[in-house]
């Protein structure tokens, strides 16, 4: 009995003793480590984009850390069901960010209804996708992992399976000052990397700067005049001048017809407000890099740029909530704008400098898993 009770008020002094050590000690750093400051990470907005609105995250400043740590992530498949897709399969650097599919197919091969959009300059979108149903890069990021069409995982294994990577808890802690990994580190990670990637260097913006070392050929410039003229092109309506050649708006542009068999099957802005008047509205997507982000539309239709001209030319069709510039423009004057066969090369050639071959070969946007 004796021995028993030592035994017990030994055991309680060692508990308690324990228990006021870590209640009243000094904080201990994860697993050892010192705190980290990460390195803020700017970008310089040059003139013709000084204009309009830059969007960031308050709760989600840049940093040089935080861009490296969401650049493997973007092109880890770690991220899928089956570690077989990353967010690079569908946003490829090469096609802005985009894809040359008119929509990707997921991990079980089924394919989405939309074509994936491209990703740059998203410093000046406040809402995401073709609908406009996110806010934010980093509600958007979360919505591909789990979509059962696309990635197709479960955020708590893929947590657990990044968590399991000594390099990765090594670059949480550096972004985040935190090993412990969730779905909203990575996820704020993410959206820090595609922040990052910008496309401020076409040829025509590097040209208008008096870059000597681009050329302009005499086409896109007689391309540039056409696109300024409100009456003879309409493209200033929805793809403003200067910056990133869109007013950010979401419009219906006359695709389909009250009768199509497309109809509102895909109802667009109205899907997320619930507005009968939003139905067949999506975002004016910017013409920048426009070269290399075939297929267009929402739905991936057209598979060239002449295509698309062709469709503004003769066929915009009357449609329930049509934009009314394109009423004005294209349906009163008989389905389209009927440009002529080089006034439609010229326009094309001015398209085509609005490409940024930097941001398509830049080593900061690469794969780094290939370095």
């Amino acid at each position: 009995m004796y021995n028993k009770f030592w035994t017990f008020l030994f055991l309680a002094i060692t508990v308690l003793t324990i228990q006021c050590c870590k209640d009243d000690g000094p904080d201990v750093e994860p697993q050892g480590r010192d705190p980290h400051t990460p390195v803020p990470y700017e970008i310089e907005i040059p003139p013709a984009f000084a204009a309009q609105q830059v969007y960031l995250n308050p709760d989600n400043p840049m940093t040089e850390e935080g861009i490296l740590l969401g650049r493997h992530l973007f092109y880890d498949p770690i991220l899928s069901g089956d570690s077989t897709m990353s967010c690079a399969t569908c946003h490829k650097q090469e096609f802005a960010f985009g894809s040359d599919k008119p929509v990707e197919a997921g991990i079980h091969g089924d394919e989405g209804t939309r074509n994936a959009m491209p990703l740059f300059n998203m410093i000046f979108w406040d809402k995401f996708s073709w609908d406009g149903l996110q806010s934010t890069l980093e509600q958007q990021h979360l919505v591909p992992v789990t979509n059962p069409i696309e990635m197709a995982a479960d955020w708590t294994i893929v947590e657990q399976r990044i968590a399991e990577q000594p390099n990765y808890v090594d670059m949480y802690w550096e972004a985040f000052n935190d090993t412990i990994v969730t779905k909203e580190l990575t996820t704020k990670a993410i959206a820090q990397f595609i922040r990052s990637i910008t496309a401020f260097e076409s040829d025509w913006e590097l040209a208008s700067s008096g870059d000597p070392s681009v050329f302009l050929p005499d086409e896109a410039l007689d391309g540039h005049a056409l696109y300024l003229d409100h009456i003879k092109s309409s493209c200033l309506h929805c793809h403003a001048v200067p910056g990133n050649l869109t007013d950010f708006e979401f419009r219906n542009n006359g695709l389909d017809g009250p009768d199509d068999i497309y109809g509102f099957e895909d109802p667009g802005l109205g899907g997320v407000t619930g507005n009968p008047t939003d139905y067949g509205k999506f975002k004016t997507p910017s013409l920048i890099n426009i070269e290399v982000t075939g297929p267009y539309m929402h739905d991936g239709r057209f598979e060239t740029l002449e295509e698309v001209l062709e469709f503004y030319n003769e066929h915009v069709q009357e449609s329930p909530n049509l934009d009314p510039s394109a009423e004005t423009d294209f349906i009163e004057q008989g389905g389209g704008v009927f440009l002529s066969e080089e006034e439609t090369a010229n326009l094309i050639a001015f398209l085509k400098a609005q490409t940024d071959h930097r941001m398509l070969t830049n080593p900061a946007y690469g794969n780094p898993f290939e370095e």
